[in-house]
């Protein structure tokens, strides 16, 4: 009689085993197939995920046993249906995979393979989160307001988890104030509503839409418009040659405009004969030594994208006036009770007014005294019967 035994059996030892007998006579073998149950044994637990929408997840799982196990996959406790199209079931001897092609929201929750045999069954759990990123447009967004009217900056950033959203302006984050209100909803809808707009509320806004996955930004372009209107509307120069001439005017408008000059329609530029400043709300254009070419009009085109309008100036340059008379004034003699005239040639750019003095008055005409121009500049007071 022989007898083999094998201490603390276990699966390894499943197999065909042979007793082969011998003596002078002869030889006989016996063969004995031993199968050593075992139940389910794996060697680690399953990890959980955190995915993306429509991103992939696989769950894989190993167990030894024997017989060898089989492996049912369960969802929130509710058995999976295998999808061609989306989940996949790949059961591998003692390795099994769950694969979720396509991840969708309604795909969050806890996975949980059940290992069975004849010999008992064990349980591994995995917890998949599906995380949904807000899709948030890139473009900028313009937004126009009135000068002391509200407007309302939005951002509708739903997500899971629920993203977190931060407002800067110029790179510091906005505290709230009196005319600067912050509203969210758990949707995720985010607003900053922007009341008695003032020109120094213009500028660009950026909502910081922070998720787990990624971070992104939803800009915004505030724009606070007030009408164009001029202040102390120029009046038109006479300035004399050589002189330098100055236009100014004030102008008030949201956003600030730009100005371009013209001379008799045509654009000019910054120049040593021209320079263009802007101070605050004033519009200055100096013309340096003025010369007679220099005559016309100056218009000065305010446009701040959304209004524009024309501050037109004409400009003269001119020489003084010179006397040119054939005898000084106080040669002029005549007869009593005789007509005679008194003439004087003046020039000038341009044309002098002249106005005619007795005893340092103004001299208005009647009917004994006349005053008459021609074209050359003559001026002619006609005296009828001069008298003392």
């Amino acid at each position: 009689q022989a007898t083999f035994i094998i201490p603390s059996a276990n699966v390894k030892h499943t197999g065909k085993y042979e007793c082969k007998v011998e003596n002078q006579y002869g030889t006989h073998t016996s063969e004995i197939n031993i199968d050593v149950l075992a139940p389910p044994s794996t060697q680690q637990k399953m990890q959980d995920f955190e995915v993306s929408r429509g991103q992939e997840v696989t769950i894989t799982v190993t167990a030894e046993g024997s017989p060898l196990p089989t492996c049912t996959w369960y969802h929130n406790d509710k058995p999976i249906t295998v999808q061609p199209d989306r989940i996949v079931i790949v059961d591998d001897g003692p390795s099994h995979t769950l694969k979720i092609l396509d991840a969708q929201l309604t795909d969050d929750g806890q996975y949980k393979a059940v290992i069975e045999n004849a010999m008992g069954k064990t349980e591994l759990v995995s917890q998949v989160t599906v995380m949904d990123v807000p899709d948030i447009s890139s473009e900028p967004i313009d937004i126009r307001v009135s000068h002391g009217g509200s407007c309302t900056l939005e951002c509708h950033a739903p997500g899971k988890p629920v993203p977190e959203v931060k407002w800067t302006k110029g790179g510091k984050e906005i505290k709230p104030t009196e005319n600067l209100l912050f509203e969210s909803t758990p949707d995720g809808n985010h607003q900053l509503t922007i009341n008695n707009a003032q020109s120094d509320h213009a500028g660009q806004y950026i909502a910081n839409v922070k998720h787990k996955i990624r971070a992104q930004q939803m800009i915004f372009n505030v724009i606070v418009t007030a009408p164009l209107t001029v202040k102390q509307t120029p009046t038109d120069l006479n300035v004399l040659q050589t002189q330098n001439a100055v236009i100014t005017f004030e102008v008030d408008g949201l956003p600030r405009p730009t100005i371009t000059w013209l001379f008799n329609g045509t654009p000019i530029q910054s120049s040593p004969k021209y320079k263009m400043e802007t101070k605050g709300n004033q519009i200055i254009l100096t013309v340096n030594k003025t010369d007679f070419v220099d005559s016309g009009v100056y218009t000065a085109v305010v446009d701040n994208g959304i209004d524009k309008i024309e501050v037109p100036v004409k400009m003269n340059v001119g020489v003084k006036p010179k006397v040119e008379a054939a005898k000084p004034a106080n040669d002029q003699s005549c007869v009593i009770g005789q007509d005679t005239q008194i003439s004087w040639k003046f020039s000038g750019i341009e044309k002098p007014q002249v106005t005619w003095l007795f005893n340092g008055q103004p001299l208005e005409a009647n009917e004994r005294l006349q005053i008459s121009e021609s074209e050359d500049g003559t001026s002619t007071l006609s005296i009828k019967s001069a008298q003392l």
